[in-house]
């Protein structure tokens, strides 16, 4: 997965994520999460959630929303464009879910059923699904497939949506600053930013964004760039063969010096020995 802010090309993205941990992010999808294992810290619009396994978190559009693991676990992310939610569109568009937390207690068996064959249609994971092949025979065409797939995206809505209080969508000063500001990271943080600049930017006062940090975002501006861009580079080592010098250099580092300092301090180990012990372990399931 891939959950920057960005204008997709992919209008559906689902996949199994394990320790999934990522800073606050928005985007203009809808991003569906299903704890399959273990236990996960969600955080959306500022409530926060832990949510263990057959729980469920159901994120609108341009909702702030971050994850931390603490512990082992396994999670189904699925992300949509709003073009595939059918009726439920304007819902989706014009409210937000007063609780956007739903237990596994008070989650209709059948959105697990349909978070199943939805990773069995997507494109990274046909092969890797019980039911792929029999799939692949009956839906022939592409087209057919992703009629497929919007039908169970509306299905997955219909039974989630009776779980949820949904209100019309507000926004305090302060939280729409906060949308804004970490809007406008996530499709700059390629580029040398600064407080003072992001304050000029959003045409707030430089102190007012250095609170919006340290009390919404829980760390000061510097560390949160270093995260993004570090997410980034690391997204980048697991689906590329890029030379660590320019997948840091893409990133938005300024030096590898930084890169790896910070890599260390985040992964506990080097970006190649990260890089080595990735490629050991993909050698290792292709022998198997």
């Amino acid at each position: 997965m891939n959950p920057f802010y960005e204008k997709r090309e992919m209008k559906l993205q689902t996949d199994v994520s394990e320790n999934l941990s990522f800073p606050e992010h928005l985007h203009e999808d809808t991003e569906l999460l299903l704890v399959r294992q273990g236990q996960i810290e969600v955080n959306v619009m500022g409530e926060r959630r832990c949510l263990s396994a057959g729980d469920c978190a159901v994120i609108f559009p341009q909702q702030i929303h971050s994850y931390y693991s603490a512990a082992e676990n396994r999670v189904q992310i699925l992300v949509f464009d709003a073009s595939l939610s059918g009726t439920y569109m304007r819902t989706l568009q014009k409210l937000r879910p007063i609780c956007p937390f739903i237990t596994s207690e008070r989650l209709n068996s059948d959105v697990r059923l349909a978070f199943d064959r939805m990773l069995a249609l997507s494109d990274r994971s046909v092969a890797e699904q019980l039911q792929a092949e029999r799939l692949q025979d009956t839906f022939k065409s592409e087209e057919e497939i992703n009629a497929l797939r919007c039908a169970w995206i509306q299905v997955i809505l219909a039974l989630l949506m009776p779980a949820l209080q949904l209100e019309e969508q507000k926004k305090a000063e302060s939280m729409d600053v906060t949308c804004r500001l970490v809007q406008y990271v996530m499709e700059h943080f390629k580029e040398p930013l600064t407080l003072e600049f992001l304050a000029k930017q959003l045409h707030v006062n430089k102190y007012y964004l250095s609170h919006i940090f340290s009390d919404r975002l829980q760390m000061n501006f510097r560390q949160y760039l270093n995260r993004i861009r570090l997410e980034h580079a690391l997204h980048d080592m697991q689906t590329t063969d890029h030379s660590i010098t320019r997948i840091w250099e893409d990133a938005g580092f300024n030096s590898q010096r930084s890169f790896n300092r910070i890599f260390l301090e985040t992964m506990g180990i080097s970006p190649m020995e990260y890089r080595r012990r990735k490629a050991t372990l993909l050698f290792s399931h292709n022998v198997i």
